[in-house]
């Protein structure tokens, strides 16, 4: 190869200089536009994990279905329940609690809220989440999967709040929904209403309404009989959603995304309630991407996980929740 000549070697270094500041000018324009961007790439992340929930052809029905459940008026009593946050506010030392309630719309009380809500969506994902997917799949196993439930929930407010909501919901089912879907032809009949109508019979037939223990049953009793009254169903919240998503038609994942956000929507309602956040401050955090993608990784990392698996994955929120009931005062029930 020829050896360049002096001018040749000038228009070259000048070329290569030119090139190398219009790269300069071009990955400057570029890390502005990032920078513009970058406030909005968490919730456009967290919103395309909300619409891979949807499945590509979800029909009209099933869309009208979905935001009659997502209605916050929903009566199933879930604004009653503050979740543990009520409890987790009393609980902070003094100078933190007073910091967080100074000013609704200071920062660190957004993210003093945020790290509950991450806590409290990681613990229902957890515990809960499986006893509605396999509800959804399975709902046979309504009877089986609320005695599961029932057993492996240790603290007494947070299994309180589960069967007041999952009878609420039963009670929706018979009032509002059930006349639509029980008279359908056998061969489209799901199998999830012949799941409720058993559900129903067997908590009537048990008569437990209030909740008590078992009763040692008469001294007459002969030999063959059992020495304890037979419990029935306790209608936890989550198996019956499972369930009743299934019936009227939502897809499992939507159903699942569903069930998270309900919560973290009741959760920020409470944090509202309890002057924590404010109003507009409270839509902020849930229509920002932290929530959603969020709920997306949940679903995610809990989406084969057995109900055996179930379990309580940030033990601090069962304290919190089982402490509610021992506040001097409160706003929410226990």
């Amino acid at each position: 190869m020829p050896e360049l000549g002096e001018e040749e070697r000038r228009s070259l270094k000048e070329e290569i200089s030119s090139l190398e500041i219009r790269l300069k000018d071009a990955k400057s324009q570029l890390s502005l536009r990032d920078d513009r961007i970058e406030s909005t790439h968490t919730f456009d992340l967290g919103i395309s994990r909300a619409i891979s929930s949807l499945p590509p052809d979800i029909g009209f029905e099933t869309l009208h279905m979905l935001l009659i459940l997502s209605d916050s008026a929903l009566p199933l009593g879930s604004f009653a329940f503050s979740s543990g946050l009520e409890s987790y506010l009393a609980h902070q030392r003094l100078s933190n609690r007073a910091t967080f309630a100074s000013n609704a719309s200071n920062a660190s009380n957004s993210s003093a809220f945020l790290h509950f809500l991450h806590l409290s969506l990681g613990s229902i994902a957890s515990t809960t989440l499986p006893f509605v997917l396999t509800g959804h799949k399975h709902p046979d196993q309504l009877l089986c999967l609320d005695n599961d439930l029932d057993a492996s929930t240790p603290c007494t407010v947070a299994r309180r709040a589960s069967v007041t909501q999952g009878r609420a919901l039963l009670t929706l089912w018979e009032r509002s929904f059930r006349r639509q879907h029980v008279h359908s032809s056998p061969s489209k009949r799901d199998a999830g209403i012949d799941a409720l109508e058993s559900f129903q019979v067997s908590l009537r037939e048990a008569g437990r309404t209030d909740g008590r223990a078992p009763q040692p049953a008469s001294a007459s009793a002969g030999p063959k009989e059992p020495a304890f009254v037979t419990m029935g169903p306790s209608a936890h919240m989550a198996p019956l959603f499972g369930v009743l998503t299934r019936v009227l038609g939502l897809p499992l994942r939507t159903a699942a995304y569903l069930y998270l956000f309900s919560h973290a929507r009741t959760v920020t309602s409470a944090g509202v309630r309890a002057g924590a956040l404010g109003p507009y401050q409270a839509q902020e955090i849930l229509v920002g991407g932290a929530v959603s993608e969020r709920i997306g990784r949940l679903i995610d990392e809990g989406w084969d996980r057995r109900v055996e698996d179930a379990g309580q994955s940030v033990p601090a929120v069962d304290l919190w929740v089982g402490r509610h009931e021992l506040l001097y005062s409160r706003i929410f029930n226990s």
